[in-house]
């Protein structure tokens, strides 16, 4: 059986690629001895078949981060050289500097494999945090040998390449954030409502990094009812909503849903909205993962005009996705934009299961 260890630095539970890893992988426990390294955090902690160990907390205050940083890093080091895994996969640049140890000190034959939840250009490992930065100079080494790594789309991985004048070889791999098959079973079960509603579902609603101002205001003056709810890690760093519920338009705040929940609640919307103001090649490279949980679901889309890396997904068939300009949405009418009595479609293309089986593969076969 072999040995492999995923470490992943933030904590798991708000990283929907991650558990739907996991959910893969349970189903290989005859072949296949895996351990989870990663962190505590602010969301609620699934129960999970695989081994899961925690290090520290990465929502500690600032104050407390850099224990955190030197509690993670020397824990999951020293499990491995414990452990001894034959593979060891990590996730983002900041989980790489006990990977690195590890390789470089103890077992120069382990095999790595990276994935990438974000692109970070050049430029912003340059002029961002000193440690990430540092991390991302040793892990050059490891790119350099490693036995597989990915990106979430093609323009992320052509961007990466080019960053670190890497020519592409077959080890060069896109993981799309797909959410599980299971998701469209449940979502038929949709719930039926005469009002229409909206939902969001990120890390907060910024109005600095988020259209959500923009959106709410708009529809104040719909004059449709309409209920928004927004699902938020972090609340306090979201926009104050206090006035933003009008005669016909009820905004509200709501608690985050653990993953293996979401898809049964989200079948009970009509519009799932996307509402990055990209201006990071990260961002307007991205189709994230939640573009495809909302589709798995049968809710048409709205996302900005400058996410690029939705463009090759805009659909008029239902359920739509629509490329907006959130900054003048005074020009679109919405009853152009949406229609209650669309026939409910299902999108079922975009599986974990099926971007995940090629990984897994490769990992069994090596």
């Amino acid at each position: 059986m072999k040995k492999i260890s995923i470490v992943h630095f933030h904590q798991i539970e708000a990283y929907p690629p991650v558990l739907n890893l996991i959910h893969c992988l349970e189903k290989q426990q005859k072949q296949l001895d895996v351990s989870l390294l990663t962190m505590d955090g602010i969301l609620e902690k699934d129960i999970y078949k695989l081994k899961i160990l925690r290090f520290g907390n990465s929502s500690r205050k600032k104050i407390n981060l850099w224990l955190n940083y030197f509690r993670f890093n020397a824990g999951v080091f020293l499990y491995l050289c414990i452990k001894r895994p034959e593979i060891v996969l990590y996730y983002e640049t900041i989980s790489s500097f006990p990977v690195f140890l590890y390789k470089r000190l103890f077992n120069k034959s382990v095999k790595v494999y990276i994935h990438y939840h974000e692109y970070v250009s050049k430029e912003e490992y340059k002029n961002g945090s000193k440690l990430i930065k540092y991390f991302h100079a040793l892990e050059k080494g490891l790119i350099k040998n490693a036995q597989w790594v990915s990106q979430t789309n093609d323009v992320r991985l052509k961007k990466f390449l080019y960053d670190l004048n890497i020519e592409k070889s077959n080890k060069f791999h896109t993981l799309p954030n797909y959410p599980s098959k299971k998701w469209v079973n449940f979502s038929k079960e949709n719930s039926v409502h005469e009002h229409i509603k909206i939902v969001f579902v990120g890390y907060s609603a910024n109005s600095n990094s988020s259209y959500v101002t923009e959106l709410i205001e708009w529809l104040k003056t719909v004059g449709l009812k309409i209920q928004f709810d927004l699902y938020c890690i972090k609340k306090e760093d979201s926009v104050d909503i206090s006035n933003a519920t009008v005669k016909n338009l009820d905004v509200n705040y709501c608690d985050p849903v653990p993953y293996k929940d979401l898809g049964a609640l989200l079948s009970g919307y009509d519009i799932g909205v996307i509402l990055y103001r990209a201006v990071t090649d990260n961002y307007i490279f991205n189709a994230p993962n939640k573009l495809f949980e909302y589709l798995a679901c049968g809710l048409d889309v709205w996302y900005p005009k400058e996410m690029q890396g939705i463009h090759a997904y805009d659909s008029e068939d239902t359920p739509k996705v629509k490329r907006l300009d959130y900054g003048r949405l005074e020009n679109y009418s919405f009853n152009e934009l949406f229609s209650k009595d669309r026939e409910r479609r299902f999108i079922e293309d975009y599986h974990a299961e099926t971007v995940y089986e090629k990984l897994i593969q490769n990992i069994l076969e090596n």
